[in-house]
Protein backbone atom coordinates (compact mmCIF):
# COMPACT_ATOMS: atom_id res chain seq x y z
CA UNK A 1 0.00 0.00 0.00
CA UNK A 2 1.49 3.30 -0.89
CA UNK A 3 1.28 6.29 1.65
CA UNK A 4 -0.84 9.08 1.15
CA UNK A 5 0.23 12.56 2.12
CA UNK A 6 -2.07 15.68 1.91
CA UNK A 7 -3.09 18.43 3.99
CA UNK A 8 -6.29 20.52 3.30
CA UNK A 9 -7.68 23.40 5.05
CA UNK A 10 -11.51 22.67 5.49
CA UNK A 11 -13.63 25.62 6.66
CA UNK A 12 -17.18 24.59 7.83
CA UNK A 13 -18.90 24.39 11.23
CA UNK A 14 -19.78 22.21 13.59
CA UNK A 15 -23.07 21.24 14.72
CA UNK A 16 -24.51 20.29 18.40
CA UNK A 17 -27.19 17.48 18.77
CA UNK A 18 -30.51 18.37 20.17
CA UNK A 19 -30.21 15.13 22.15
CA UNK A 20 -27.40 15.47 24.43
CA UNK A 21 -26.20 11.61 23.33
CA UNK A 22 -26.53 11.61 19.49
CA UNK A 23 -23.28 12.56 17.18
CA UNK A 24 -21.24 15.88 16.33
CA UNK A 25 -21.96 16.60 13.35
CA UNK A 26 -19.00 18.26 11.29
CA UNK A 27 -19.06 19.26 7.35
CA UNK A 28 -16.80 21.67 5.26
CA UNK A 29 -15.09 22.53 2.37
CA UNK A 30 -11.42 22.82 1.03
CA UNK A 31 -10.52 24.59 -2.06
CA UNK A 32 -7.54 23.15 -4.26
CA UNK A 33 -4.54 24.15 -2.52
CA UNK A 34 -0.47 23.80 -3.15
CA UNK A 35 1.79 23.24 0.29
CA UNK A 36 5.37 24.21 0.14
CA UNK A 37 8.13 23.70 2.47
CA UNK A 38 11.83 25.34 2.31
CA UNK A 39 13.75 24.42 5.32
CA UNK A 40 17.03 26.71 5.72
CA UNK A 41 19.49 28.08 8.14
CA UNK A 42 16.61 30.26 9.15
CA UNK A 43 14.09 28.29 9.91
CA UNK A 44 11.12 26.36 8.47
CA UNK A 45 9.07 28.31 6.03
CA UNK A 46 5.02 26.87 4.71
CA UNK A 47 2.97 28.48 2.19
CA UNK A 48 -0.66 26.94 1.47
CA UNK A 49 -1.57 28.68 -2.19
CA UNK A 50 -4.97 28.49 -4.11
CA UNK A 51 -4.52 25.93 -6.86
CA UNK A 52 -6.69 25.08 -9.90
CA UNK A 53 -8.69 22.11 -9.37
CA UNK A 54 -12.23 21.56 -7.48
CA UNK A 55 -13.61 21.48 -4.23
CA UNK A 56 -12.95 18.73 -1.65
CA UNK A 57 -16.55 17.87 0.74
CA UNK A 58 -15.88 16.87 4.54
CA UNK A 59 -18.42 15.21 6.42
CA UNK A 60 -18.05 13.41 9.85
CA UNK A 61 -19.68 12.78 13.15
CA UNK A 62 -18.61 12.16 16.35
CA UNK A 63 -20.01 10.19 18.88
CA UNK A 64 -18.77 9.87 22.77
CA UNK A 65 -18.96 6.85 23.98
CA UNK A 66 -17.85 7.13 27.24
CA UNK A 67 -16.50 10.43 29.18
CA UNK A 68 -13.31 9.72 27.74
CA UNK A 69 -13.89 7.55 24.80
CA UNK A 70 -14.95 8.30 21.23
CA UNK A 71 -15.51 7.08 17.29
CA UNK A 72 -15.70 8.87 14.72
CA UNK A 73 -16.55 8.18 11.15
CA UNK A 74 -16.81 10.22 7.82
CA UNK A 75 -15.94 10.78 4.07
CA UNK A 76 -13.76 13.46 2.13
CA UNK A 77 -15.14 13.85 -1.28
CA UNK A 78 -13.02 15.07 -3.75
CA UNK A 79 -14.37 16.75 -7.08
CA UNK A 80 -17.99 15.66 -7.42
CA UNK A 81 -17.88 12.77 -4.94
CA UNK A 82 -18.46 10.28 -7.82
CA UNK A 83 -15.04 8.75 -8.26
CA UNK A 84 -12.56 9.89 -5.45
CA UNK A 85 -14.38 9.57 -2.04
CA UNK A 86 -11.78 8.77 1.23
CA UNK A 87 -13.32 7.09 3.78
CA UNK A 88 -12.45 6.98 7.51
CA UNK A 89 -13.14 6.00 11.26
CA UNK A 90 -11.55 6.58 14.66
CA UNK A 91 -12.23 5.21 17.64
CA UNK A 92 -9.84 5.29 20.80
CA UNK A 93 -9.63 6.86 24.26
CA UNK A 94 -8.82 10.30 24.78
CA UNK A 95 -8.46 12.84 27.51
CA UNK A 96 -11.03 15.28 26.25
CA UNK A 97 -11.04 16.73 29.94
CA UNK A 98 -7.33 17.00 29.74
CA UNK A 99 -7.74 18.64 26.35
CA UNK A 100 -10.18 21.24 28.27
CA UNK A 101 -8.07 21.69 31.33
CA UNK A 102 -4.77 22.48 28.75
CA UNK A 103 -6.64 24.76 27.23
CA UNK A 104 -7.69 26.54 30.00
CA UNK A 105 -4.02 26.29 31.96
CA UNK A 106 -3.18 28.23 28.52
CA UNK A 107 -5.52 31.00 28.72
CA UNK A 108 -4.91 31.32 32.78
CA UNK A 109 -0.78 31.34 31.60
CA UNK A 110 -1.84 33.94 28.49
CA UNK A 111 -3.15 36.03 30.82
CA UNK A 112 -0.40 35.76 33.76
CA UNK A 113 2.01 36.91 31.25
CA UNK A 114 0.22 39.72 30.39
CA UNK A 115 -0.64 40.67 34.13
CA UNK A 116 3.18 40.28 34.41
CA UNK A 117 3.86 42.85 31.20
CA UNK A 118 1.38 45.36 33.09
CA UNK A 119 2.83 45.12 35.87
CA UNK A 120 6.64 45.84 34.71
CA UNK A 121 5.01 48.70 32.83
CA UNK A 122 3.54 49.81 35.88
CA UNK A 123 7.10 49.50 37.50
CA UNK A 124 8.74 51.94 34.78
CA UNK A 125 5.91 54.46 35.04
CA UNK A 126 6.61 55.18 38.45
CA UNK A 127 10.58 54.56 38.54
CA UNK A 128 10.30 57.66 35.82
CA UNK A 129 7.72 59.06 37.72
CA UNK A 130 9.73 59.13 41.08
CA UNK A 131 12.97 60.36 39.62
CA UNK A 132 11.03 62.90 37.72
CA UNK A 133 9.57 64.95 40.82
CA UNK A 134 12.96 64.09 42.19
CA UNK A 135 14.35 65.78 39.25
CA UNK A 136 11.74 69.16 40.06
CA UNK A 137 11.95 69.41 43.71
CA UNK A 138 16.57 69.68 43.27
CA UNK A 139 15.29 72.39 40.52
CA UNK A 140 12.96 74.13 43.37
CA UNK A 141 15.33 73.80 45.83
CA UNK A 142 18.27 75.70 43.87
CA UNK A 143 15.72 78.50 42.76
CA UNK A 144 14.77 78.40 46.26
CA UNK A 145 11.06 77.82 45.78
CA UNK A 146 9.16 76.22 48.65
CA UNK A 147 7.41 72.98 47.70
CA UNK A 148 3.52 73.25 47.55
CA UNK A 149 2.98 70.15 50.43
CA UNK A 150 5.50 71.75 52.86
CA UNK A 151 4.24 71.32 56.06
CA UNK A 152 6.06 72.07 59.11
CA UNK A 153 7.98 69.44 61.18
CA UNK A 154 8.57 69.03 64.63
CA UNK A 155 10.43 71.69 66.36
CA UNK A 156 10.75 70.10 70.20
CA UNK A 157 12.89 67.36 70.88
CA UNK A 158 10.96 64.25 71.30
CA UNK A 159 9.26 64.74 67.89
CA UNK A 160 6.12 66.58 69.72
CA UNK A 161 4.55 69.78 67.61
CA UNK A 162 4.68 72.94 69.68
CA UNK A 163 1.15 73.98 71.26
CA UNK A 164 0.44 76.51 68.72
CA UNK A 165 0.63 74.21 65.65
CA UNK A 166 -1.03 71.42 66.89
Amino acid sequence: MRKLLFTMQMRGRTSQPSDPSGPIRTTGSAASCVLSTVISASGIQTDLTAADGELAFFDSELRLVAPDEFQEAGEIAFGDGTVHLLKFSTAGKGHIQSLIAGAVLFNAAMLLGALGVIGDLLDAQRTLSQRTFERVRRIELQLGVKPSHYEPGSHEPGGRLPEDER
